[in-house]
């Protein structure tokens, strides 16, 4: 059964009554352990910016892109922890702080792998479009060269595909993580091909859920950020209970209430589902 972003997202709003409170500390925790770590390298960052625009001598800081970019998968599996536990939330668990953490103990490296594949695909989707355009912007500026309309068509033409392409391709493997977190024996490969056999038919669905989250993210940019600790725990339940949906997993449940309400009655179905 297919449900609407409308359904969903009353579902959504559902499950996380009473648990507001965990959710939104998930996220702070979060985003201050990202704030920490990255904060020193950044700044090491930001001097070699400013000294670029300065135009005043300055070593590349590679140790500081170094460290950006491990922490960024440090803080990706920490981003996996919050999907678990609101997963345990949709499923009538009752996870506790620490499955912020779980995940690290959960093979890491297939989320690091899978993120890193995903992450090379786009790029090769999108390079063939950006180069052209990059060549055509360097003989335009060159005065020996008189650049052919052609090259800056085929390089748009190039970029519109290969856009188009990258979020197929990124519609088709979203559900990715939610594969490796509920199966822990099985690999990114696997992970991948179940993700992208799981979606198809809901690429359109689950590209309208997404979109219909912009005025709530305009309502972040509003509040400088301070919306996104009870709007981002919301997005999170709601791509979780699509998930549930896509695998079948809540019809499941709604068969199963229907049984315990034929055999026993709606008191014992309400029980089972408090």
């Amino acid at each position: 059964m297919k449900r609407t972003s409308k359904e969903l997202k009353r579902m959504s709003r559902q499950t996380l009554l009473g648990h507001y409170g965990l959710v939104v500390l998930a996220y702070f925790l979060c985003q201050a352990i990202t704030g920490i770590l990255t904060a020193p390298f950044e700044r090491q960052i930001n001097a070699y910016n400013r000294a670029i625009a300065l135009q005043t001598p300055s070593s590349f800081p590679f140790v500081a892109v170094l460290a950006i970019l491990i922490i960024a998968l440090l803080v990706f599996i920490l981003n996996v922890g919050q999907m678990k536990l609101h997963l345990d939330l949709a499923r009538g668990e009752q996870p506790t702080i620490s499955a912020l953490f779980s995940q690290f103990k959960n093979r890491p490296d297939r989320y690091i792998i899978s993120v890193i594949l995903l992450t090379i695909l786009s790029v090769l989707l999108l390079a063939p479009g950006m180069v052209m355009l990059i060549v055509a912007s360097i003989l335009e500026n060159d005065p020996g060269f008189a650049v052919s309309v052609g090259i800056w068509i085929a390089g748009g033409t190039l970029t519109f595909i290969g856009t188009v392409l990258a979020i197929f391709f990124a519609l088709r493997f979203s559900l990715v993580n939610y594969f490796l977190i509920d199966d822990s024996s099985i690999g990114c490969l696997g992970a991948l091909k179940a993700s992208f056999q799981s979606m198809k038919g809901h690429c359109g669905r689950r590209l309208y859920i997404i979109l219909s989250f912009i005025p709530m993210a305009l309502l972040v940019l509003l509040s400088f950020g301070i919306a996104s600790f009870w709007i981002q725990p919301y997005m999170f339940m709601t791509d979780v209970h699509f998930y549930l949906d896509v695998i079948g997993e809540l019809t499941r449940r709604e068969e199963e209430a229907r049984r315990l309400d034929e055999e026993m009655g709606p008191m014992m179905t309400d029980e089972y589902f408090r």
